[in-house]
């Protein structure tokens, strides 16, 4: 006995379920809406000025070389 089937009923379930879903992409499409107004645009004339320019740079620094200053005696010194 061959366990063989028929593609048949397997092949139309899949053809319906294919045609349902190009008929549900059919539906009307809505209206496109009004444009939008066209938005406001301010002008600015440009005139040519001297400006100053400064840059501040956040850093640290350190000594290249140090000094300690310490006495060569004892007691106060007056």
């Amino acid at each position: 006995m061959s366990t063989w089937r028929n593609p048949a009923p397997r092949f139309g379930v899949a053809a319906l379920a294919i045609v349902g879903l190009c008929l549900a992409g059919c539906k009307d499409k809505p209206q496109p809406a009004d444009p939008p107004p066209k938005p406001s645009v301010d002008v600015v004339t440009l005139r040519a000025q001297p400006v100053a320019l400064t840059i501040d740079l956040p850093g640290r620094t350190s000594a290249y070389r140090t000094a300690e200053v310490r006495p060569q005696v004892y007691g106060i010194i007056l």
